[in-house]
């Protein structure tokens, strides 16, 4: 069985009550995928929390996933990517890459 590493947005838009964000974890769990969220996932989701009242409802979304913790490895080869792959990178300046296209192949329409 296949799992898959849920990002911080699909987090929020459950926490919104987006439809969309159900829907897809819904379907997944059908399918018998694992979905799982970083703790540094959780962790922007409860830093964005305005009050207790939505921090406990943050709390009570993230334990619905297993919360994975990042190895060594992948916090340094995570920062290489922002590096690499930011807003403020040379591949940004030069164009060798269009923002816009996540690696899930996901046209962005939030610029």
């Amino acid at each position: 069985m296949a799992g898959k590493l849920l990002d911080t947005t699909i987090l929020v838009d459950l926490s919104r009550g987006y439809q969309n964000a159900a829907d897809f974890v819904d379907n997944e769990r059908r399918l018998g995928t694992e979905l799982f969220v970083s703790v540094v996932s959780a962790m922007e989701l409860i830093v964005g929390c305005r009050n207790r009242v939505e921090t406990k409802k943050a709390e009570k979304l993230i334990t619905d996933f297993m919360v994975v913790q990042l190895t060594a490895a992948a916090s340094q080869k995570a920062y290489e990517l922002i590096l690499t792959y930011s807003k403020n990178s040379w591949a940004a300046d030069t164009g060798r890459f269009d923002r816009r296209n996540g690696p899930d192949g996901i046209t962005r329409t939030d610029e």
